[in-house]
């Protein structure tokens, strides 16, 4: 992984400029808590940020969830040394991002919109939309995040999650290699999600494409993977 921006950092700017030329992106590391000191903070999340360019083939996580209303109370993490707003749903994602292990590396790194984007600076957050579906394809993993449960509501806060109504999903649910599904303190592989929800199969499931749901999602995503695979084939049918 790309070390730091070489650019010295002052204690007021948490953000330096991406490199525009080279479809560079920011992605962040997320400190865990040291063992040995009993975790003393466990509300207090520390992250860091990095720059990288896809040229430098970085292994990273994206991450996939509902930003929450503007209304809903913030919490408040350390980002680069200096104290950063979140909503309510994302610092829930990032505890459970600190908490559990998503990769065998000692170091894991993520891409999330909401911090590794600088919201205030309109013009790097149109480019960096722009290549959304790039950062979502070259995830290693894309893991989405339902929050925490409900035991009142299960299963249906999960097959009914305001998540899988969002428009953006789309994307990050079919260009995604891998998927992963993070709700409360379990991680699920997708297929295994989607056989649990098939085998669910509540009478309001609908398999119908204009009704938001997981088994929707999967079946537009298993269709994207085939006409990808039906446009390789036609692309080097000389070959």
């Amino acid at each position: 992984m790309a070390s730091r921006s070489l650019n010295p950092r002052t204690p007021q700017r948490v953000y330096w400029p991406l490199d525009r030329g080279q479809d560079s992106i920011r992605l962040v590391q997320i400190s865990r808590p040291d063992p040995q000191l009993g975790d003393p903070s466990a509300d207090t999340l520390v992250c860091r940020l990095v720059h990288v360019t896809f040229g430098q083939r970085p292994r990273y996580y994206a991450l996939s969830y509902m930003w929450g209303s503007d209304a809903l109370p913030k919490k408040t993490i350390i980002l680069e040394g200096i104290p950063f707003t979140v909503g309510q749903n994302l610092f829930d994602a990032l505890q459970f991002l600190r908490n559990h292990d998503c990769s065998s590396e000692s170091s894991a790194y993520y891409w999330i919109d909401a911090i590794c984007i600088n919201q205030h600076d309109i013009a790097e957050r149109n480019l960096q939309l722009q290549l959304m579906p790039h950062i979502y394809r070259r995830a290693t993993t894309v893991l989405i995040w339902l929050g925490h449960p409900r035991p009142r509501e299960f299963p249906q806060d999960l097959i009914e999650n305001s998540y899988w109504e969002r428009l953006w999903i789309v994307q990050e649910v079919t260009l995604a290699s891998r998927l992963v599904v993070c709700y409360g303190s379990t991680a699920v592989d997708w297929q295994s999600f989607i056989d649990w929800v098939t085998s669910f199969r509540p009478p309001r499931i609908s398999t119908d494409f204009s009704t938001p749901g997981p088994l929707n999602l999967d079946e537009q995503r298993r269709d994207m993977h085939r006409l990808t695979l039906e446009d390789l084939l036609w692309k080097h049918r000389h070959a």
